[in-house]
């Protein structure tokens, strides 16, 4: 991470928020931590940019999973590891099913950086793929405009399955050249 990571932290312990914000520094992050501890706080905080939100997964007015939910109503394509001092295999579960990335016990945040690297990565992939996808589709799409390709003498070497529809003719009766196809485009202008 070489950037500055901007941190949503739903956390209501002051002292687990350092302890968190340490594990950063420790491994040289250069982090930005806005610290929420209500539904409402973090809703606000959600209208503003971050990288990951890292969540408790108990809070005495809030909780992780409801933290979660309000994010992915919200569309959010950010990382979402959720922390917990007690959580069990069942609620880890449930909570990576529901959409978080990873969770973590608090007494073991020495895999914290690497889990929020990893999750970071995986939605950068995600992105990758679907640019990917979005740009093959456009790409498929324009293949089925008309086109022509021709030789240096301007004969046609091959042109798309849709020409003849778009040009109004038969595919046999399409002219072989681009000089073709400038004198039956002038005869069409001259006698219509």
């Amino acid at each position: 991470m070489k950037r500055q990571l901007r941190v949503l932290h739903v956390e209501d312990d002051p002292l687990d928020a350092d302890l968190m914000s340490r594990v950063f520094k420790e491994a040289g992050c250069d982090v930005a931590w806005t610290r929420v501890e209500t539904e409402a706080g973090y809703l606000a905080a959600l209208a503003s940019a971050h990288d990951v939100v890292i969540a408790d997964y108990t809070l005495p007015q809030f909780s992780g999973l409801r933290a979660l939910e309000l994010q992915k109503q919200r569309d959010a394509d950010i990382p979402f590891i959720l922390v917990s001092g007690t959580i069990g295999e069942e609620k880890a579960a449930e909570a990576m099913r529901l959409g978080a990335h990873d969770y973590l016990l608090k007494d073991r945040l020495g895999r914290l950086v690497r889990a929020v690297a990893d999750a970071l990565d995986r939605v950068a992939d995600r992105k990758a793929k679907a640019d990917i996808e979005a740009g093959l589709r456009r790409a498929q799409a324009m293949a089925k405009l008309a086109h022509v390709i021709t030789g240096p003498n301007g004969a046609f070497e091959a042109w798309s399955e849709t020409l003849p529809q778009l040009a109004g003719v038969e595919a046999d009766r399409l002219p072989r050249s681009t000089r073709a196809w400038s004198i039956c485009r002038f005869a069409e202008i001259r006698d219509p």
